[in-house]
């Protein structure tokens, strides 16, 4: 099908907006979807090129940033080249050394077709064959063949050295190393906290029910003891005796969970829950009233078990089926019973996530941390989740932090307008601006860059020092809900991971493949620096968190 590829050009005129339009040229595109493609479809290089241009040409949102790179003219050199590769079916007309060439120079020209791409969440892992039996899958990314070495701290040689400078009595350590928080013992009015990566909202905070243990007896789940008495597998049942006990052990069951739903030790739970879900604090209260129901709560499969070896049950099959399957449903479905226990079991047995709350989320809340330093060295993002329930409690007003847009079509260089992105005030929030310096270097990617200028985003106490960060600012999410970026297999050949949404800073400026520049750039470390950090941790000098430190105790 032959298509018009246009540029847009907007020109602002207050109050109105204006969009020209110019042709440039009739350019070849397929509606085919990218799913819709099969092994069938790629049967040379030739295929498996025109299909990576294609989707590439389609999906990715950098195009219009992408400085010296015209994408049909990297169509117009490498179409021919990969035309001429013809060991790709393996043949038996060809040799081992002929195919294993023939690989190797699909691996240079794709090497140089996406080494200048800037997006540095982006790649592609492309299966290529090496011999008649074999194939080889290689990554390729942006900036692949730039071999200058960038030092910077292993988050775990960082981890050990900070450990030592806070105070532990009141400490937050990670279950597997990847989180540390502390106010300094040198400066104890300054908190410290760094993590592996934003995955807190997963590992770390804690989630409850608005409510719990609601019999709810207009469930169809719910379980009566007019049921147990009248259903046919009761009736059925022509020993009166064994039909009585049956029917009194069934009652007996329900009731004792019933009874401790109902009970003093479930509703204080339930009450203290209530609380930390309005104030998120644990004290004493909250770890005793939930270990106390956790202990009186009856064990579903324990009970259920002591019922079955009971002659009765045994020698009524159809009836202990029936019981079990619609007391578990009663549980389950009617009272939500086993989520009840699995909440608190989460809670009162993750000392972890207990030290995080009232080591650090607690304290900030209340005003009690008032300087701080947060360390996103070495933390290659994660959850988006994570900006919700950690970044905004830094967030003291609404703010413009950045810019996106996404893909309007398949025409590489159609896009939406940039959208602003707000921070906004929320409920968990600090009530008052704190002196907060923010540290980065290469490794601070992903959500470390976006929570970063969230935070640069709120005014001048914020500082942030280190080193150019990663620049993988572009947006991941559901391609089913978005023109443009993929992630998954092609053609059984191509997998894409490519991001659907392009990112600015608020200046309005496009920082992916750069990195945001700190407000204090430090020195380049040197390997010898980062050598003596794990060898010699009690005389090496972080000068990163020295600045910090300084910048900290002058507030």
């Amino acid at each position: 099908m032959r298509t018009k590829k246009y540029r847009w050009a907007l020109f602002y005129i207050m109050p109105l907006l204006f969009i020209f339009t110019s042709c440039i040229e009739d350019v070849t595109e397929s509606t085919k979807e990218p799913i819709r493609y099969t092994a069938n479809d790629i049967k040379s290089y030739s295929d498996l090129f025109n299909l990576f241009w294609t989707i590439m040409n389609q999906k990715y949102n950098y195009f219009n940033e992408q400085s010296g790179m015209d994408w049909e003219a990297v169509y117009q050199e490498y179409a021919p080249k990969f035309e001429q590769l013809k060991a790709f079916n393996r043949d038996q007309i060809y040799s081992k050394a002929e195919i294993s060439e023939d690989c190797n120079k699909a691996i240079e020209y794709f090497t140089e077709i996406v080494d200048p791409i800037i997006d540095r969440h982006f790649y592609v892992k492309i299966s290529l064959p090496v011999s008649q039996s074999y194939t080889r899958s290689v990554y390729f990314y942006g900036g692949m063949k730039n071999k200058k070495t960038i030092y910077t701290y292993p988050f775990v040689a960082k981890y050990e050295y900070m450990k030592a400078k806070i105070n532990i009595e009141t400490a937050v350590l990670g279950r597997q190393d990847d989180v540390l928080g502390g106010f300094l013992s040198d400066n104890p009015d300054i908190y410290y906290f760094s993590f592996k990566s934003f995955m807190l909202s997963k590992d770390y905070m804690l989630s409850f029910k608005k409510e719990y243990l609601a019999i709810d007896n207009k469930s169809p789940y719910y379980l009566s003891e007019e049921e147990i008495r009248d259903t046919i597998e009761t009736i059925q049942i022509q020993d009166l005796a064994v039909k009585n006990i049956l029917i009194e052990k069934s009652i007996e069951y329900v009731k004792k969970f019933n009874s401790f739903m109902e009970s003093e030790a479930a509703q204080s739970a339930i009450n203290r829950i209530a609380e930390f879900n309005q104030s998120e604090n644990i004290d004493n209260r909250f770890i005793e009233a939930l270990s106390t129901a956790k202990i009186k709560a009856p064990n579903m499969n324990k009970e259920l078990v002591q019922l079955s070896i009971l002659k009765e049950f045994r020698s009524n099959p159809n009836y202990t089926k029936w019981f079990i399957q619609r007391s578990t449903e009663h549980l389950q479905l009617a009272c939500e019973y086993p989520v009840f226990l699995s909440d608190i079991d989460k809670a009162i047995t993750n000392q972890h996530k207990i030290d995080f709350y009232k080591n650090f989320l607690v304290p900030l809340k209340e005003g009690k941390i008032k300087k701080i330093i947060l360390d996103f060295r070495g933390n290659g993002g994660g959850m988006v989740l994570d900006a919700r329930t950690f970044t905004d409690r830094f967030i003291t007003k609404n703010a413009i932090f950045g810019y996106q847009r996404f893909k309007e079509d398949n025409n590489p260089f159609s896009y939406t307008p940039w959208v602003p992105c707000m921070t906004k005030t929320t409920d968990i929030g600090i009530r008052k601006e704190i002196p907060i310096v923010v540290l980065i270097d290469k490794n601070s990617a992903s959500m470390s860059e976006i929570s970063t200028l969230m935070l640069k985003s709120q005014g001048k106490h914020v500082t942030v020092v280190g080193h150019y960060s990663s620049g993988a600012t572009a947006g991941l999410g559901d391609s089913d809900q978005f023109n443009g970026g993929l992630r998954g297999q092609v053609g059984g050949y191509l997998e894409f991971y490519m991001p659907l949404l392009a990112m600015q800073d608020a200046t309005q400026t496009v920082i992916e493949g750069i990195g945001i520049k700190p407000d204090i750039l430090m020195d380049a470390l040197t390997e010898a620096e980062v050598d003596e950090m794990s060898d010699s941790p009690d005389t090496h000098i972080d000068y990163t968190v020295e600045q910090a430190v300084n910048l900290l105790k002058n507030n």
